[in-house]
C-alpha cells in the first residue's frame, strides 16, 4: 500500500521550479558528471557516450552563479560564456575547470583526480572558504572527490550514496518493484541479463501473442541510451551487439500517446511536487518537453503516484530532484490508461530549464508556458555561436526579436545547446503555448 502523505510537505504546483532553500548558503561547485548514468560500458561504446556529452555539457554552464566554479568535459566557448554573462546579468564569468586528459572509458572525477594540477588548483580554491559539491549525479565517485578535496555534499548524506540508494533511485528494474509495492500501474515485463534469458524472454510469448513489438532497455542507462525496440526477429539479431553487459529489462513495446514527466523536488522540509510536463521522444529517446501538461484526465493521477514514491524515496533519505516517467497507453480508439515508466533521481532536463527560468524571470512576471527542444535541426554545418545569435537575433515575432539576451525580457529564446552535429538546443519562455509555438516554428524555419 502507499505511505502515507500527512507527514510529507507538498507545494504547490508552480509555473517555475520551487526555490531551493540550499541555494546561497555556500558557494558550490558543479560537477558535470552525467556519463556516470550510462554503465556498465566497453570501449565500444565510447563514441556514443563522448559525442552525448560533448552535445550536452553546454547545459551545464547555466548551474553556477558567478561566484561558484563548474567541473567541465572541455573548456568552454568564449562566446557562449560572454552570453552567458550577459544574460543572467553577472559581473563575471562562472569559473570553469576541466581535465587535461580523459580518462578511457570516459569519467569526469576520475579524470580529474588523475589530474595533479587540477586538483592543486582545486585544492588552493576551496582552502578556508565555504564550499560544497553539486553533482549531477551523486556518486561514489563523487564521494572520492569530496574525501580529497575535504568537502561535503549538499543533498544525500553520505552513507545512503555509499549504500546504493543513488543508484537504487535511478534503476529501472528497482523502479518496477517499486511501483508494484506502491499499487502503481507499470509496464510489464521481466529483467534479465545474458544474451540467453533476453532471447528466452522474447520467445516466451509463443505463437498468438498480441504482442509484436518489443522494448529492451538497460536498466541504469539514461535518456534513451540503452534503448533498443523492433520486433522479435529483428532484436534477436540485434541482442549479440546489444548484449554487453548489464540487466536488460524486455517488455512490450507500448503505443503511447503521450509520454509524462513530473517532477518533485525531495529537501530535508520534505517533498515539493513543481509540476508535470508532456516528453518530446523521438527513437525511443528523450529531446526535451512542453511545460505545463494540466489535462484533467492524468495530471491528477501523475501527481497522486509521483508524491506516494516521492514519499518512499524521501523516508529513505533521498535528497534531490526526483524526475518521474509515465505512458499514456492507448487502448482502442478512445480510451487511454495511465503506466509508470522509470524514476531518475539527479539534476534532469525538465529541472535544469524550470531552474534557469526561475532565476531569469526572478525579478518578474514568470513565463506560464515553457519548450525545450535540444535537436532542433541547423543546416548550416559550420555555424559558429555568435552566427546562431545572430540567426535568432533577427527573428521577429509580434514585432520583437525572439532572442534573450539580457535581463528585463518577459518572453523569447535562450539558446542552451551550441549547434553539434548538425543540431542545437533551444529554451522558449512565453506567457501563451501560442506564441511558444510560434517562436519554435519561426526558428525551426530559419535555422533549416
Amino acid at each position: 500500500m502507499a505511505d502515507s502523505l500527512e507527514s510529507i510537505a507538498i507545494g504547490r504546483m508552480s509555473p517555475i521550479a520551487v526555490p531551493d532553500p540550499s541555494r546561497g548558503k555556500a558557494r558550490r561547485i558543479w560537477i558535470a558528471n552525467g556519463e556516470e548514468v550510462t554503465s556498465p560500458r566497453r570501449s565500444e561504446d565510447e563514441p556514443t557516450v563522448l559525442s552525448k556529452v560533448r552535445a550536452f555539457e553546454a547545459r551545464y554552464l547555466f548551474y553556477p552563479t558567478e561566484d561558484d566554479l563548474l567541473i567541465s568535459f572541455s573548456e568552454p566557448r568564449e562566446s557562449f560564456m560572454e552570453y552567458l554573462t550577459g544574460l543572467l546579468g553577472y559581473s563575471k564569468p562562472p569559473r570553469v575547470l576541466f581535465p587535461r586528459r580523459v580518462s578511457s572509458p570516459y569519467f569526469l572525477i576520475d579524470s580529474v583526480l588523475a589530474d595533479d594540477d587540477l586538483m592543486a588548483r582545486l585544492r588552493a580554491i576551496t582552502a578556508g572558504g565555504q564550499w560544497s559539491l553539486e553533482p549531477h549525479y551523486e556518486s561514489r565517485r563523487v564521494l572520492l572527490l569530496a574525501d580529497s578535496l575535504g568537502l561535503g555534499f549538499s543533498r544525500t548524506r553520505r552513507d545512503l550514496v555509499v549504500g546504493g540508494l543513488i543508484d537504487q533511485c535511478n534503476d529501472k528494474e528497482f523502479f518496477k518493484r517499486l511501483a508494484d509495492e506502491l499499487d502503481i500501474p507499470r509496464v510489464p515485463g521481466v529483467c534479465v541479463e545474458t544474451l540467453e534469458e533476453v532471447s528466452a524472454a522474447l520467445l516466451s510469448s509463443g505463437p498468438g501473442s498480441s504482442t509484436t513489438s518489443w522494448m529492451l532497455r538497460k536498466a541504469v542507462n539514461a535518456g534513451g541510451l540503452g534503448n533498443l525496440f523492433g520486433d522479435r526477429e529483428s532484436l534477436l539479431k540485434a541482442l549479440p551487439t546489444y548484449c554487453t553487459g548489464g540487466r536488460i529489462l524486455v517488455e512490450p513495446f507500448l503505443d503511447l500517446s503521450l509520454t509524462l514527466g513530473s517532477l518533485v523536488r525531495l529537501s530535508e522540509e520534505g517533498c515539493f511536487f513543481v509540476g508535470i510536463d508532456s516528453q518530446r521522444i523521438e527513437e525511443a529517446g528523450w529531446t526535451g518537453f512542453s511545460y505545463p501538461y494540466i489535462d484533467d484526465r492524468f495530471a491528477g493521477t501523475v501527481r497522486d503516484y509521483s508524491l506516494r514514491i516521492a514519499a518512499r524515496m524521501h523516508r529513505n533519505g533521498a535528497r534531490g530532484y526526483l524526475n518521474l516517467d509515465f505512458g499514456v497507453v492507448r487502448n482502442g480508439e478512445t480510451e487511454r490508461s495511465l503506466v509508470a515508466l522509470e524514476s531518475n533521481l539527479r539534476h534532469n532536463g525538465f529541472s535544469h530549464i524550470l531552474d534557469l527560468a526561475g532565476r531569469y524571470f526572478q525579478d518578474g512576471p514568470p513565463p506560464r508556458h515553457i519548450q525545450f527542444v535540444s535537436n532542433v535541426t541547423v543546416s548550416s554545418p559550420g555555424i559558429t555561436f555568435p552566427g546562431l545569435l545572430g540567426t535568432l537575433r533577427a527573428i521577429t515575432v509580434d514585432g520583437e526579436s525572439v532572442l534573450i539576451e539580457g535581463r528585463g525580457r518577459i518572453r523569447g529564446v535562450i539558446p542552451i545547446l551550441p549547434a553539434y552535429a548538425g543540431s542545437c538546443g533551444l529554451a522558449i519562455f512565453g506567457e501563451t503555448a501560442d506564441y511558444v509555438d510560434r517562436v519554435h516554428e519561426a526558428a525551426v524555419t530559419a535555422l533549416a
